[in-house]
């Protein structure tokens, strides 16, 4: 574990990273978490205000969580649900989202990320009017400088001018409008 000035990275790129100070400086690493807190290598604790980019909403470490994916894990640790193939509990968990969603006849397609989900809202659509015999309608609307997720087709939905540039990200598709600046009097 090299710190400070002898610290010196070839091999890791994180995303949304300054690279050249990745390269200089470790980056905080954390090894372990318990409910709202993560725990770095020097046992400092953290509260994760944005459940890691929104995708540990339940928190970390919960026992029944826990135990729920060792199960899966001992039964099939991985496959993918694609390709007409699925597991139970992907069926199971579908049919109970289904369920308590407040639209009839739900559908549930599942991701692993929400920049996964939002790419493939996006790829529905556009699959959807290609069938109805309207491919031109792939305009989305989006607000300038929000965050959607960190794939190329959601940096350029993001609406950051900046990394549309640094990446050569194509916009044809996509509409701006400007987002609510309140004035603090409010």
């Amino acid at each position: 574990m090299q710190r400070g000035s002898n610290y010196q990275n070839d091999t890791l790129v994180l995303g949304m990273s300054d690279l050249a100070r990745l390269r200089r400086e470790r980056p905080m690493v954390l090894t372990g978490g318990r409910g709202v807190f993560v725990f770095d290598e020097h046992g400092r604790d953290y509260i994760e205000a944005v459940s890691s980019f929104y995708c540990v909403a339940l928190g970390y470490s919960d026992a029944e969580l826990v135990e729920a994916a060792t199960r899966q894990l001992r039964s099939l640790p991985m496959y993918p649900s694609a390709s007409h193939r699925t597991v139970p509990v992907v069926l199971e968990l579908a049919e109970r989202l289904a369920a308590v969603a407040p639209i009839p006849n739900a559908r549930v397609a599942f991701a692993t990320t929400g920049s996964e989900a939002n790419d493939n809202l996006i790829k529905f659509m556009w699959y959807g009017n290609g069938h109805a015999g309207e491919p031109e309608r792939r305009k989305i609307i989006s607000r300038r400088g929000s965050y959607h997720g960190s794939t190329a087709l959601l940096t350029g939905l993001g609406g950051s001018e900046a990394l549309q540039r640094s990446y050569g990200i194509p916009t044809g598709d996509f509409v701006y409008v400007s987002q609510p600046d309140w004035p603090a009097s409010a």
